[in-house]
């Protein structure tokens, strides 16, 4: 596959053919047990292959693929790849969007990009899973849409709401923004649950009512 990076997106748009396809690659940490890692991934892989981008605004996946550093046999990370709409040519970033200036979208618009960007986030949690990473980053709208077709990724985080997790963080304050306070920094006070999912939300929905992004 031809792979390009997606402006200010932790994903990749790539084509094979005359199909277009996003790739998201969930990185393996050190000290993490592969085995039921790759379990997660499985798990993960099969329910967003059965659902339908248009209704719940997750992309379909196609399969995934692992990256292996060959001298250590070791997987470095698990490749998504997910197929695009047939009626979607191309997706940009949400902070792309927010950072270029230009007021694409009237209000109207940015209240479906709300609505769809809400309704993706429910999905989410009615899957059982946490997502752990909502912010424009990991959000992609179809380029000149006329629909406000709106997609989430960020599988970097995902994991099931009742998976074991590590009480663990960081102090990048463009990330602690969309954190919920006892989620923000290098050690978090607890553990992360779906109710810091609609936090980070709310976060994204002013950025998304402004057309303005809060991080430069």
């Amino acid at each position: 596959m031809e792979q390009t990076d997606i402006p200010f997106s932790i994903a990749q748009s790539a084509q094979y053919g005359k199909k277009q396809f996003i790739i998201e690659r969930y990185t393996c940490q050190a000290g993490q047990n592969l085995s039921e890692k790759e379990n997660d991934v499985r798990r993960l892989a099969r329910k967003l292959a059965s659902v339908d981008p248009s209704i719940f605004g997750l992309l379909n996946c196609r399969g995934v693929m692992r990256v292996m550093d060959q001298q250590q046999k070791q997987v470095l990370s698990y490749d998504f790849v997910f197929r695009l709409p047939e009626s979607i040519e191309a997706l940009r970033s949400l902070r792309q969007d927010l950072l270029s200036g230009e007021m694409q979208y009237s209000l109207s618009k940015r209240i479906l990009v709300a609505k769809e960007l809400a309704k993706s986030v429910g999905y989410v949690c009615t899957l059982n899973y946490v997502h752990k990473h909502i912010c424009p980053e990991t959000i992609l709208l179809e380029d000149q849409s006329p629909r406000a077709s709106t997609f989430l990724l960020g599988l970097d985080s995902f994991r099931a709401a009742d998976g074991g997790t590590n009480v663990t963080g960081d102090v990048r304050w463009e990330r602690n923004l969309y954190r919920h306070p006892c989620r923000q920094g290098e050690f978090p006070e607890k553990e992360y649950k779906m109710q810091h999912d609609i936090y980070s939300l709310g976060v994204c929905l002013p950025e998304i009512g402004l057309w303005e992004s809060f991080v430069f």
